[in-house]
């Protein structure tokens, strides 16, 4: 499985969640996580980014919801 935390440039939560990840998945082997920068709004519409930080798991929202269109 992979995480994969999306983020614009100086976003102050995208490192917290990392880390918070990086603990939960201490025990399990078969679980990475990259961290992104989204830098602009093409990019973050390719990628599904609909906040900052968001959280893919094997590159789908771990928060689909109806709502805003991806964006930076």
């Amino acid at each position: 499985m992979e995480l994969t935390v999306l983020a614009v440039p100086g976003c102050p939560n995208a490192p917290l969640l990392a880390e918070r990840l990086a603990d939960i998945v201490m025990e399990l082997p078969d679980v990475t996580i990259k961290r992104q920068v989204v830098s602009d709004e093409a990019e973050a519409l390719r990628l599904g980014t609909r906040g900052s930080p968001t959280l893919r798991i094997d590159d789908h929202d771990a928060f689909p919801a109806p709502g805003p269109v991806p964006g930076v």
